[in-house]
């Protein structure tokens, strides 16, 4: 600043001296004292000037906004500065935002207590000892962002011990691994890798944000879930309506890689519209259908084609099946899915039905008998209210529901004179009551793989938007193949997550 202020003067001292004309003999003679005097206020007057813009240009930069050249954090289109954010979770991301980068994670935490019936567990064709147990239900590592504002890409990974439908062990597993180009003409956004089929609204509701420790039966036994391959999506129609349809490969015995010689084509689309959508999505109405036609999959031992239909209870803590088709013998098959959901704000409500029709079918696998087209079916309906009076709004765009955030975090704050007594404040998190009732039928044709009937209880304290403690009691009445293994079954189940 003071080379700037030691310039300018010289500047103008040399200027003032170099253009001076002749005075007028009755014009009054300014000494140089005077002159001087004026110059430094002119002086003064440049340098204030200086001082104000550089505080703006400060203050832009502050805000987000273009650096100028007075600028001390001077930018441009190809080198931007990045900025470090905290809005539920860490993101770092370029001021024009055409860079974004988030790097987080999740792990869920379950414990579970068993209550079964003798011929449940013990029965002919019973499901076996049901020990109490815990477990890491989550341990996910993820790294998602945009590149150059029109490529988003996503990379998961989970470290817990994967199982297939039989409880056989994976190891470690790729969930979301994918890249997908925005802001396409016509088609919207095209993506490609492993992701979630389009296939139930209850599938698309992350995994952070579920109302009860698990999804339905009809999870488990019907829907797709993630594989390999290609879609489009887009929303249309001011957000009201959004669309998916995709391409996929699914590899019932890998869910790291897949080779495409063994089958398992598949192409799903679905459609969700919000017909009533106000107040940021705390009042909104979704519907929407999904559609699935599905090659099956080759067995790796060179058998047939066959697919296989099984559920467990809502609960994932070591637990066995409860019913199960085996594999039947088909050359392809086909899904059909329909969703309604609500929101009024503290109110949720949440239904779906879902069947299977199987061409061809011949069941038992090793010597089955021809039995024709199969059908296969099942609903639930749940519902929870925020005794806090909070609101899970509505992603209009995804059409799934948002992340919930309480009113007031959890929070106790006392002093060091009073920290073993009552709290001076104390923040309640959020508190959720919820109820739910799934049916799952896979008897069909004199194929058995039996019926289920879960009703759950659910509690959910939220502590702030990424911690979150959940309860839930889980009756189960199975209705198995052979009626001396049916009978009841009852399930209390607690996690810890938290995700960032």
């Amino acid at each position: 600043m003071v080379r700037v202020s030691g310039a300018v003067l010289g500047l103008l001292v040399g200027w003032s001296l170099c253009s001076a004309q002749p005075t007028l003999p009755d014009a009054p003679v300014e000494t140089t004292e005077e002159r001087l005097a004026r110059l430094e206020e002119q002086n003064a007057s440049l340098l204030r000037m200086i001082d104000t813009l550089a505080q703006k240009q400060e203050q832009q930069a502050k805000s987000g906004g273009q650096s100028g050249p007075l600028g001390s954090a001077s930018s441009s289109s190809e080198n931007p500065p990045f900025k470090v954010t905290w809005r539920d979770q860490l993101s770092f991301q370029t001021t024009d935002r055409s860079f974004r980068l988030h790097v987080g994670g999740r792990f869920h935490f379950d414990f579970a207590w068993f209550s079964a019936e003798d011929q449940v567990e013990r029965g002919p064709g019973g499901v076996g000892p049901l020990e109490d147990a815990a477990n890491f239900r989550r341990a996910r590592l993820r790294m998602e962002g945009t590149i150059y504002d029109q490529i988003d890409f996503v990379s998961e990974y989970d470290f817990t011990n994967q199982r297939d439908e039989r409880g056989n062990f994976l190891g470690s597993a790729i969930f979301d691994n994918y890249i997908e180009i925005t802001q396409l003409p016509i088609i919207g956004r095209f993506r490609g890798g492993h992701f979630r089929e389009p296939f139930s609204y209850e599938a698309y509701v992350s995994g952070n944000d579920l109302m009860f420790l698990e999804r339905s039966l009809c999870q488990d036994a019907f829907v797709p879930f993630r594989n390999v391959g290609f879609m489009a999506w887009d929303s249309i129609l001011h957000d009201r309506v959004t669309w998916w349809a995709g391409w996929f490969h699914a590899n019932a015995s890998n869910v790291n890689a897949t080779n495409f010689q063994d089958g398992g084509y598949a192409g799903t689309v679905r459609v969700g519209w919000c017909p009533y959508y106000e107040d940021e999505g705390c009042r909104a109405v979704h519907v929407g259908a999904a559609y699935s036609y599905r090659k099956t999959v080759r067995d790796p031992g060179g058998g047939l084609d066959f697919v296989v239909f099984a559920a467990r209870p809502e609960c994932r803590v070591v637990t066995p099946l409860f019913a199960d088709t085996g594999r039947i013998a088909s050359p392809r098959y086909q899904l059909f899915e329909a969703e309604f959901a609500a929101v009024w704000h503290r109110f949720q409500v949440q239904s779906e039905y879902m069947c299977a029709w199987v061409d061809d079918a011949i069941w038992p696998y090793v010597g089955g008998t021809p039995r024709g087209d199969l059908f296969f079916q099942g609903f639930y309906v749940q519902a929870s209210c925020f005794l806090t009076g909070e609101c899970r709004q509505y992603n209009l765009v995804e059409k799934r529901p948002m992340r919930l955030k309480p009113l007031n975090n959890f929070l106790v704050v006392g002093n060091e004179e009073t920290a073993w007594a009552l709290p001076q404040h104390c923040g309640p998190g959020a508190w959720e009551i919820a109820a739910r009732y799934s049916h799952l039928d896979l008897n069909n044709r004199g194929v058995r793989g039996g019926i289920l009937d879960d009703f759950t209880l659910g509690l959910n304290w939220y502590l702030n938007p990424n911690t979150k403690v959940q309860w839930n009691y889980i009756l189960v009445l199975r209705d198995a193949p052979n009626p001396l293994s049916s009978g009841v079954a009852q399930i209390f189940a607690m996690r810890l997550a938290i995700d960032w």
